[in-house]
């Protein structure tokens, strides 16, 4: 599935992916790349787009695998 990195909590490792349909919870664990330059991007309000594995949690929405579609990093 794709989206966009819609939030990022970076003090405390998570944010939020938007689809179309829903917004997808996921952690920095979930993030297959340099999570630092993922925060960096997004504090220059940079549109970052990212594909994923969506998943459903007792809690919510949740993306794993994350990785972003503009950089292949």
């Amino acid at each position: 599935m794709q989206g966009t990195i819609k939030t990022i909590r970076a003090e405390s490792s998570y944010g939020f992916i938007r689809t179309n349909k829903a917004d997808y919870f996921f952690h920095r664990s979930d993030f297959d790349g340099h999570w630092d330059d993922l925060v960096s991007d997004y504090e220059k309000e940079r549109v970052i787009e990212v594909e994923f594995e969506p998943t459903r949690t007792d809690k919510g929405l949740r993306a794993t695998e994350v990785f972003r579609l503009d950089r292949g990093i």
